[in-house]
């Protein structure tokens, strides 16, 4: 029965209202004269969905197409520009929220601004949507929002801006942030009803807030025409529904008496509800607020040295906080390599290949579908191609970086590669007829796991004469053998000369391997010829392609033959042997008499 008299009470209060002089535009009323709730926003297919419910006082029907139309204005801040935008009705019945209880007669279709109390309208579509597209909103924008009603059968037109203090949302499509925006903290609410029950719940089921003052009663009422600064949260009857009901909650203090009744009047120390309805906010009103968001960043490029003009790697790391599509853009040096649209969300890493013509700077380009890009500078080296000379064991630092990583800020590392080179021993000192052996090591180091030691490289040896029997030719003054490898793991190398075997009687040195018993196995040694003048040579070994950078190192060495097995080269003497060991190294060409070599031996 109370609730009946505060209804009854407050749209009285309707009815009384003084009327503006309509024109053929939209007249800019209040919440009072105008009441809505604005129950929902989303975004939905390219949509802003924004729909509600309004309804006006006692002036005509709410039914249909035919009886009256929303509107919604959006109007550019930066250029004045307006877009008007027409509702869809929806189905919200507000007739038994608007009539006098006592009144059981509804208004006829064409009876206008009928008293309350003789009848009531039917307002059985006073629920609105509205379908804004995205394309029609600019980015980094502010838009001021108006609803609008056009009465058709009365023809009068009303306009109010509106607040959203229970919905304050805000959504992200394509890098753009579409926001909502209502500032609880700057509405206010000013109550028009009258009387109205301080409630302490959202609703009429929650109990009536009692004073500690007495005036006629006990009962705490809010205070109409004051106004209340401390909202402190909103809640819906149906949240999210197009018919929903908004229940606002108000900080009060209270200890006075106004027309014989106990006010709660703007304070910090109580918390009471009022129904939405009852109420006009005043403040900041709702706006429509765009914004470029940043949602992609580069975490990192790492670039991978390569021949030149051969297909370069580099990976970029990519950071997206929001499933979308973006363009990525490579340049090297100023020229277009890579131009690709990727859709991801989160952490990736995107490898890229592209033709390297040379060394020098590459940039990322990352631009979301918003227009906002970021952009990341690394170097990239194509291989040195170095030739070095050294003259036995030796590390070699090559200056060329073989990979670069580039972090988000712009910080670069780079990752090189060592060479360290073994051989046995840089300068032999043999007997002639003896071999020495004939191998080197390559040992790689890389500054990063992730690169090792490729399979490529490839080794000679240069000597300055051969046995006949090898086959060898000699190109500039050097005869060349190809060198096995003998040995490998992740970053190490052996190389040797190739394995030979020895005729036991002639000493000649053949390729291979022999098992017939006349021949030894010389093993991977180089042997000079028998009949080389004593005196020091010099021979080289080669490496070819190695690693990123695919330099080359010349390794000097040397042998010296010192003496010869017996006698001098002019010597002419013979040795007989009875016994002719298996594992014979020493071989022999020169013939003696018998008596001439017990003559030397004396």
């Amino acid at each position: 029965m109370k609730y009946k008299i505060i209804l009854f009470t407050t749209l009285l209060l309707f009815l009384l209202l003084p009327k503006e002089i309509y024109a053929s535009g939209y007249v800019n009323v209040s919440r009072q004269q105008f009441p809505y709730d604005v129950n929902n926003y989303y975004i939905e297919n390219g949509y802003i969905v924004i729909n509600g419910w309004a309804v006006t006082n006692n002036e005509q029907q709410l039914t249909s197409n035919a009886t009256h139309q929303y509107s919604l204005t959006l109007t550019n801040y930066k250029n004045g520009q307006s877009k008007e935008y027409i509702a869809t009705l929806k189905s919200a019945n507000k007739t038994n929220l608007m009539r006098m209880q006592t009144t059981n007669r509804v208004c006829g279709y064409y009876e206008f601004d009928a008293s309350s109390l003789s009848c009531y309208y039917n307002f059985a579509m006073a629920g609105f949507e509205f379908r804004i597209p995205l394309s029609d909103l600019e980015a980094d924008t502010e838009y001021m929002i108006n609803l609008r009603i056009w009465l058709k059968l009365v023809n009068r037109k009303y306009q109010t801006r509106i607040y959203t203090p229970a919905i304050d949302k805000h959504y992200e499509v394509d890098g753009i942030r579409y926001w909502l925006r209502s500032d609880m903290s700057q509405t206010y609410a000013t109550v028009y009803g009258e009387p109205v029950f301080v409630r302490s719940g959202p609703g009429t089921t929650f109990p009536i807030h009692r004073s500690w003052l007495t005036c006629a009663t006990n009962t705490l009422f809010w205070w109409q025409y004051h106004t209340y600064r401390n909202i402190q949260g909103l809640s819906q009857t149906n949240p999210g529904a197009i018919d929903s009901e908004t229940w606002v909650n108000m900080k009060f203090d209270q200890g006075i008496c106004v027309g014989n009744r106990s006010r709660a009047f703007n304070g910090n120390t109580y918390n009471g509800w009022i129904a939405a309805i009852y109420t006009d906010f005043t403040g900041i009103p709702a706006t429509i607020q765009t914004a470029k968001i940043r949602n992609s960043q580069i975490d990192g490029i790492t670039s991978y040295t390569t021949r030149k003009n051969t297909q370069a790697t580099i990976k970029v790391g990519l950071n997206n906080q929001q499933n979308q599509t973006n363009n990525i853009k490579v340049y090297h040096n100023g020229q277009l390599v890579y131009n690709q649209n990727i859709r991801y969300i989160g952490k990736r890493t995107q490898t890229i290949n592209f033709n390297l013509n040379g060394s020098g700077n590459l940039r990322v380009v990352v631009t979301e579908p918003n227009g906002l890009f970021r952009e990341l500078n690394a170097p990239i080296y194509v291989s040195s191609e170095r030739e070095y000379v050294i003259g036995g064991n030796s590390t070699i630092n090559d200056s060329t970086p073989i990979m670069v990583n580039v972090s988000s800020t712009g910080s670069i590392t780079n990752y090189y590669e060592r060479y360290t080179i073994t051989v046995p021993n840089p300068h032999f000192k043999i007997v002639a007829g003896r071999g020495f052996d004939s191998w080197i090591q390559l040992n790689y180091i890389s500054d990063t796991p992730e690169i090792m030691l490729n399979s490529g490289v490839v080794v000679s040896g240069f000597f300055p004469t051969s046995e006949p029997t090898l086959g060898l030719n000699k190109t500039n003054d050097f005869c060349s053998v190809n060198y096995d490898l003998t040995t490998s793991n992740l970053n190490s190398r052996r190389f040797s000369i190739p394995e030979v075997y020895l005729n036991k009687l002639t000493g000649e040195v053949f390729w291979g391997t022999n098992n017939d018993n006349r021949y030894i196995n010389g093993f991977r040694r180089w042997y000079p010829p028998i009949n080389d003048d004593l005196g020091e040579y010099s021979y080289y070994l080669t490496l070819d392609n190695i690693g990123i950078n695919n330099v080359k190192i010349r390794v000097n060495l040397r042998y010296t033959l010192e003496k010869t097995m017996f006698g001098n080269n002019d010597s002419e003497y013979k040795i007989i042997r009875v016994n002719i060991p298996d594992n014979l190294l020493i071989r022999h060409r020169l013939s003696f008499k018998i008596s001439d070599l017990i003559e030397r031996l004396k």
